[in-house]
């Protein structure tokens, strides 16, 4: 953006030097902070939190922290983290 170019110090047409590095952990998936705080509190949830593909890490961890209000975010961790638990996770996925 203009704004950013200014803050810079870059003009349209400057010459920039990027650095790119490999992500050490790809397979990282930040849970959110209320499904990170379900599965601290359900160890049979958070193991099999472990055992799914970061795939599925990812598209569960979305269904939780794409809801708007809080109230969501806690009622769909708790589902994801029972579901976890039961083996039944799966079935969330296809639900959006």
């Amino acid at each position: 953006s203009r704004d950013r170019m200014t803050t810079l110090g870059l003009s349209a047409g400057d010459l920039v030097g990027v650095e790119l590095s490999a992500d050490p952990d790809p397979d990282h998936v930040e849970p959110g902070a209320e499904l990170a705080a379900a599965l601290a509190d359900d160890i049979e949830a958070r193991e099999a939190w472990g055992a799914i593909t970061p795939g599925m890490r990812r598209a569960l961890a979305h269904r939780v922290t794409s809801a708007k209000r809080a109230s969501t975010r806690l009622d769909r961790a708790a589902e994801v983290a029972a579901r976890l638990r039961d083996g039944t996770h799966e079935t969330l996925k296809r639900r959006w």
